[in-house]
């Protein structure tokens, strides 16, 4: 089955709810595949950062693979993720830092104007990859995601799925929003 047409369609209607050209999304088998190709574009520049407690089933790709390590960060009292302590771990070693949003597997929520102040820093050092998987599930999806920094310029990929809030897990379909130029930077 050729889906040639229906992936141009999707991808513009994506693009379209998201404020951000075609060229900006990158679909992927569910969420799994786009974060993989992304970890592994990033982790040949460097490490990644991350919280000890997150969705690690598909970073761990790096280190499987030999090509980066991921360098996670203490428990933070209360399992929050601790953004200035990732901030201040950001060195030249990093070249994509990690943060689920609500987080999986605790389920708490970052907050969203501490995180896009953390996202907006942490990009000028390297690449920020927000997985917004259960995105849709919390009270203000938009007013949580982080889109809005992919229209701004900012270094940031942002991870979605339909597997979990459109229930088609089944049908494996999931994105990445992200600069045109580092979609397909991640494309190759």
């Amino acid at each position: 089955y050729y889906v040639n047409d229906s992936v141009r369609l999707l991808r513009q209607m994506i693009a379209q709810r998201n404020g951000v050209p075609p060229e900006a999304v990158a679909l992927g088998s569910g969420s799994s595949a786009a974060l993989v190709a992304t970890a592994i574009n990033a982790g040949q520049q460097g490490d990644v950062l991350a919280p000890d407690l997150f969705w690690d089933t598909t970073t761990l790709s790096v280190e499987r693979q030999g090509i980066a390590k991921i360098r996670r960060l203490p428990k933070h009292p209360g399992l929050a993720i601790d953004l200035a302590a990732m901030q201040a771990a950001i060195d030249d070693s990093i070249s994509l830092v990690q943060v689920v949003n609500p987080n999986n597997p605790t389920g708490l929520l970052s907050d969203a104007k501490q995180l896009r102040a953390f996202c907006i820093a942490a990009s000028k050092k390297a690449t920020v990859l927000v997985d917004e998987a259960y995105n849709e599930v919390t009270d203000d999806p938009d007013g949580n995601s982080m889109v809005s920094l992919v229209r701004e310029g900012h270094d940031v990929v942002i991870a979605r799925t339909f597997s979990k809030i459109y229930g088609l897990a089944g049908m494996r379909v999931g994105y990445i929003i992200a600069a045109p130029e580092k979609i397909a930077e991640i494309g190759r």
